[in-house]
């Protein structure tokens, strides 16, 4: 496994215990961040290649966060 598989897997783990602390359903998360549930899915599996700045900027949105700290997330 590389770092940005390592990252992503990591990444995925932090958004979802985020969503699970709020006790926010996918949908909830889908609904209050615009992103899709297959794309949320996609991210908390770490099932990822790159991800968007736009997404990251949705997500934090979302759990109404500071941008940095979705990127510490993301262990740059």
């Amino acid at each position: 496994m590389n770092n940005n598989e390592t990252r992503f897997i990591n990444f995925g783990k932090y958004i979802q215990s985020s969503r699970e602390l709020r006790k926010w359903s996918i949908k909830d998360l889908s609904n209050k961040s615009g992103l899709s549930q297959w794309s949320l899915k996609r991210i908390e599996q770490g099932n990822l290649k790159r991800i968007k700045l736009s997404h990251i900027i949705q997500l934090a949105s979302a759990f109404k966060v500071k941008f940095t700290e979705i990127i510490k997330a993301l262990d740059l």
